[in-house]
């Protein structure tokens, strides 16, 4: 659910100013080591959003090359591949450090391109060092630097999918624009390739550019690069093509930036960093978040072959509603299978293993002949399935992902044409609410925390906790940086029944009032008229457990689903309550 117009980007506005006031006074001041033989600079004033690529720079007169890796929130200690967060770097292995080559005058550059990275936004430290050694083994014999960054939540995100385009193959390029302009503007570079084109974006924020077999033709083999513009508050792209120019349309008709067409032009790498460069400078001195922003992603184009269609008496795959949903909704995704007993789903999408991963645990590659690699669903006697995807507390960024369900336990990359499957793509965004229990399986008799986040900062959030023969429910107040905590102690973790229990966080949005709530002995909807009951939480007939936890995410998404901003939000968590 995105709060409409103003009132939206005045949340998001203060959310980017609360992150940089916080973030200037965490990020240390940090220079070369004890040993001054490497140096690491990153251009600009340290801070980005995420997806806008990072420059960094420096000198090593120790050895032809630097070694560099990263550490920050939720990554390994000793440090990270730049390239592939998920992989630590390993002392005396080369490979597994970002690894750039030093210029014979002694310096170094490397481009960063953050987008689509496992990354969340936060303070950052990039190590430069002359052998690959990790931060733990780092002594006064390493010769290393460092610097720090900031990386903001962003305003613009995209993906391309296929992410390896093949030349006369369609492709998509869908995201999300936070704020719902009007249009985003897409500009794709290449070798004497330049294309630009505006693209809607939809009241849920999401948009879609469908690039056709032509136009995919068209694409000069090899690295190309995907930007996409975000015009921000003032609703109005700064940097347009004018003729055989890009021109900055904020510093009056004739601000040319650079040349697009003709003798003389740019293209590919360069006209990336032209453009980009010029939007980051003209942003780095707006306070009044009216200069564009955008993101940028490279990506590569082949001639070879592409998957074969799917095979007949494939399984059928659909997921419920609109297939946008915010990252701790519940996705109920369904079909047939008339060839097997069986489906096997997995995922692919941002940041994810190319073959697809578990839906259950997106670090974990499915692999062909493993059927326990797979999310694994038996068919109903009438050919049917269904599989409730919950969304919360996943290592999986906001995005476009595709869902694939499969006859047989086989991974993408050994698709052919007797693969019996079918897939659907959904978008997860941002969400409003998050949450997690900690600890994440909860004792009986044991203290434990519901933590979160409320963004827009209602005045509180509703917690629901349901269970065999067991219904709780309560408000909490959520403090003025978005957070919120509820402490649940021994006697009320007693009283849990043992098994699989639900939490739901129910988010007011921008109403800030509650549209479903407790009335007697039924769950209520307050918004429409004369407080509709919803369903029986007490007394004889009553719902409890997985029942009760269905009908009310189900009756907040249905009122959601209906455009309003007012409408409430939720995020819901499965979580076992076990007896020592």
């Amino acid at each position: 659910m995105i709060l409409p117009g103003s009132r939206h980007k005045f949340a998001m506005r203060t959310a980017i100013l609360l992150v940089l006031i916080v973030g200037t006074a965490v990020v240390p001041v940090l220079g070369a080591s004890t040993d001054t033989g490497v140096t690491i600079s990153a251009d600009g004033d340290q801070s980005y959003y995420l997806g806008e690529k990072v420059v960094l720079r420096g000198q090593n007169s120790e050895t032809d090359t630097v070694y560099l890796f990263l550490t920050g929130p939720d990554l390994q200690a000793t440090g990270v591949n730049l390239e592939s967060p998920d992989k630590a770097v390993v002392s005396g292995d080369p490979d597994s450090f970002t690894v750039v080559k030093t210029d014979p005058d002694n310096t170094w550059e490397y481009s960063y391109y953050t987008a689509n990275l496992n990354l969340d936004a936060g303070t950052y430290t990039l190590y430069a060092v002359s052998k690959p050694t990790a931060k733990n083994r780092l002594d006064g014999s390493t010769a290393y630097g460092t610097t720090g960054i900031i990386l903001k939540k962003p305003f613009i995100t995209a993906e391309i999918s296929p992410s390896n385009v093949i030349k006369g193959q369609p492709f998509s390029v869908t995201g999300i624009a936070e704020g719902v302009p009007n249009e985003v503007q897409i500009w794709i570079t290449g070798d004497s390739y330049v294309y630009t084109t505006q693209t809607p974006v939809n009241s849920d924020a999401s948009f879609t550019f469908d690039a056709d077999s032509a136009m995919s033709g068209d694409l000069p083999a090899g690295q190309n690069y995907l930007i996409v513009q975000h015009p921000m508050a003032d609703n109005q792209l700064d940097f347009i093509v004018s003729g055989d120019y890009v021109c900055n349309v904020k510093q009056g008709s004739n601000a040319n930036v650079f040349k697009i067409n003709g003798q003389g032009s740019l293209d590919g790498m360069d006209a990336a960093d032209a453009l980009i460069e010029a939007i980051s400078s003209q942003e780095t001195n707006d306070d009044t978040y009216t200069s564009d922003m955008y993101t940028i992603i490279p990506f590569q184009v082949t001639g070879e072959g592409d998957l074969t269609s799917p095979a007949t008496g494939a399984p059928t795959l659909s997921a419920d509603g609109d297939q946008s949903y915010y990252l701790g909704e519940k996705v109920v995704l369904r079909g047939q299978s008339s060839s097997a007993d069986t489906v096997y789903l997995f995922l692919t999408g941002p940041n994810l293993q190319a073959t697809g991963v578990n839906l259950e645990s997106p670090d974990e590659a499915v692999a062909s002949g493993d059927p326990d690699s797979f999310t694994v669903v038996k068919t109903d006697p009438d050919n049917t399935w269904e599989y409730s995807f919950y969304t919360a507390n996943l290592n999986l960024d906001a995005g476009s992902y595709t869902l694939y369900a499969v006859s047989r336990p086989i991974a993408k990359d050994r698709f052919d044409d007797s693969t019996a499957y079918d897939s659907t793509s959904i978008i997860l965004k941002k969400p409003f609410i998050s949450a997690e229990i900690s600890p994440t399986n909860v004792v009986k008799g044991q203290p434990f925390l519901v933590t979160g986040t409320a963004e827009g900062v209602p005045s509180e959030v509703l917690i629901w906790i349901t269970g065999d023969s067991y219904v709780y429910t309560t408000q909490t107040p959520v403090n003025s940086d978005a957070s919120f905590t509820f402490d649940a102690d021994s006697a009320m973790s007693g009283d849990l029944p043992a098994g699989q229990n639900y939490l739901i966080v129910q988010h007011p949005m921008a109403d800030n009032q509650f549209d479903f709530i407790v009335g007697g002995d039924y769950v209520r909807n307050v918004k429409q008229s004369n407080g509709r009951n919803v369903f029986k939480i007490s007394g004889y007939g009553s719902l409890d457990g997985i029942d009760a936890a269905d009908v009310l995410t189900d009756a907040v998404s249905s009122q959601e689903t209906g455009g309003d901003s007012t409408s409430d939000t939720y995020t819901i968590i499965p979580f076992r309550v076990s007896v020592y």
